[in-house]
């Protein structure tokens, strides 16, 4: 089973032939969302092992959180992809443009 996407540690993790385990706890195991994660969508991408197919599960984490919808189990081949949010991503960037590196001009004070 994988995590992918906007958590701390993405990977791999190795799970017991018939272990089952839930979104929530892949999140955990990763260490947590970015702060650039977009925490209201993920999706889990399964592989139809008779075919090779795949399919993608949208799943809402606010309403899991929540406890509004039930934290679905993954298997072994599961893969969960948590999105970047571009806007998140795009303040963090503007947010570091104004660190200590930035050049100011000669003689003026802030």
């Amino acid at each position: 089973m994988y995590v992918v996407g906007s958590v701390q540690r993405p990977g791999g993790f190795a799970m017991k032939t018939n272990e089952k385990i839930s979104v929530l706890q892949v999140i955990a195991l990763s260490e947590g969302l970015t702060r650039t994660a977009a925490k209201g969508s993920a999706r889990i991408i399964r592989t139809n092992e008779q075919n090779g197919t795949r399919t993608e599960t949208p799943i809402d984490l606010g309403k899991i959180l929540s406890g509004k919808s039930p934290d679905p189990m993954l298997g072994p081949r599961d893969i969960v992809f948590i999105p970047d949010s571009a806007a998140k991503a795009a303040f963090s960037a503007g947010s570091r443009s104004g660190d200590s590196n930035t050049r100011r001009t000669p003689g003026f004070h802030w």
